[in-house]
């Protein structure tokens, strides 16, 4: 992904799903983000990244409801290696965190 993308797909009840699969590399820079959020209420959604490497300069979000909710779940799943100095938060403010599940 470029500098500045951006896939989001939130949802004012519930985070939705994002799923990124390259043969290669999957490279997410440090200004692109994948964004599976619950707005108001419901859980984060879902983000898969599937690739030989992964290298995550970005941000990947999938964080519950601002009033109520879970965090939702973010996999890194790897066949040789993972590089991850950007962000994941699967926050919840009124519910429990998320998971982050790192696969290499």
């Amino acid at each position: 992904m470029t500098e500045a993308s951006r896939v989001d797909t939130s949802g004012a009840l519930g985070g939705g799903t994002v799923s990124l699969t390259a043969e290669t590399t999957a490279a997410i820079g440090s200004g692109s983000s994948l964004v599976a959020d619950a707005v108001l209420e419901g859980d984060g959604g879902v983000v898969t990244v599937e690739a030989a490497q992964i290298d995550l300069a970005g941000r990947i979000s999938a964080r519950g409801g601002a009033e109520a909710g879970d965090g939702g779940s973010v996999t890194l799943a790897a066949s040789e290696s993972v590089e991850l100095s950007g962000i994941v938060d699967t926050f919840a403010a009124r519910g429990d965190v998320g998971t982050l599940t790192l696969i290499a």
